[in-house]
């Protein structure tokens, strides 16, 4: 019997990690900074700032110019770029969604910081760096739709590409 209970001890200890990979909530945000010549800018400050609740982070770009701001909870954010000799970069109404990886490559015009560029209109983001689809279902959605004994993963059958 205490063979047994090791057994289930070490099922539980390694098993379950790798059952709950797939329920990561919060988003990421990533890319490269680049001046006008498409040189990467080494030490730019990256922050977004959920528009929602005010919450900031902030990461200085690695030396090949990239930036990686992680854990992110969903809703809107504002991204902001700066580094000494170019004009302050700003993108607002980022939609982050539950397990986003966004990626945003920015290109820096050379200019005092006192001046800044505002991104108004740009494409929808895609994440390009998997291949993975999601969906969120809102909570009316949730409340309004008959389930089967109840069983919210039903519901998985409204997401494009879902089969069971």
């Amino acid at each position: 019997m205490p063979g047994r209970t090791v057994q289930r001890l070490l099922f539980a200890a390694f098993a379950v990690p790798f059952l709950m990979h797939a329920q990561e909530t919060r988003s990421t945000v990533l890319g490269r900074i680049t001046d006008p010549t498409g040189a990467v800018i080494l030490g730019a400050v990256v922050e977004a700032k959920n528009l929602d609740t005010g919450v900031h982070a902030s990461v200085p770009t690695n030396a090949s110019g990239d930036f990686l701001l992680p854990f992110l909870i969903p809703g809107p954010y504002s991204l902001t770029v700066s580094a000494p000799g170019f004009k302050k970069w700003v993108r607002s109404r980022i939609q982050a969604r539950i397990d986003d990886r966004i990626t945003i490559d920015v290109t820096m015009e050379i200019g005092q910081a006192t001046e800044s560029v505002q991104v108004s209109a740009e494409a929808p983001l895609l994440d390009t760096s998997t291949g993975s689809m999601g969906q969120v279902i809102d909570s009316r959605k949730v409340l309004e739709l008959p389930l089967i004994a109840g069983n919210v993963t039903v519901m998985a059958n409204l997401s494009p590409g879902v089969l069971f």
